[in-house]
């Protein structure tokens, strides 16, 4: 009941899902590892949770610009020696991806890490001999649903793009027509 009860306060108080997701970011091996593991707990709680941890991951990565910064800055470490803080971090953006509510959210997530390389980072590991078999399993895990995910998205983003278009220009439109307003008035 504890459990249920602790559970329940984290997912009532969003600052704490950040707080553990910037410490992903931490220089300290032992903090960064405790930070994936609860984090992990939290997405396979409840598929909700997963938009809760977007949302946070939003929120803290809003300075750098970049979602999910830190979890990539785990997994492009060039030397890569910490496997088991790989495939933590691969294990969280792949249960994440999978519990996430609808498609956009799905394809905001891979576009923002395929901005990162990933794409690049899994083909690094997986061309790598020794590579471990958890790690592998949760790259190949990624890299079938990135494939989906680009097949899918190639038709979707041709149609949003349409609409955007339209929308688009709709509202350049009425910016202008507001500018010329304020122009002559």
């Amino acid at each position: 009941m504890l459990y249920v009860d602790g559970m329940n306060g984290v997912i009532c108080h969003i600052e704490t899902v950040q707080w553990l997701y910037a410490l992903i970011g931490s220089k300290f091996r032992l903090v960064v590892k405790t930070a994936l593991k609860l984090l992990l707990v939290f997405v396979e709680y409840s598929e909700s949770n997963a938009s809760l941890l977007i949302e946070a991951v939003t929120t803290v990565d809003t300075k750098r610009g970049t979602q999910w910064s830190n979890a990539m800055e785990i997994l492009d470490e060039k030397d890569g020696v910490d496997t088991e803080l790989l495939v933590y971090g691969m294990t969280l953006i792949n249960k994440t991806l999978s519990a996430l509510p609808d498609q956009d959210s799905f394809y905001d997530m891979v576009d923002g890490l395929e901005d990162q390389r990933m794409e690049a980072v899994a083909k690094r590991f997986l061309g790598r001999r020794g590579t471990d078999l958890d790690l592998m399993e949760q790259l190949n895990i990624y890299e079938v649903r990135h494939h989906t995910h680009m097949r899918t998205h190639t038709h979707t983003h041709t149609h949003t793009h349409t609409r955007y278009t339209h929308t688009h220009t709709h509202m350049h439109t009425h910016t202008h027509s507001d500018t010329q307003w304020h122009s002559f008035g």
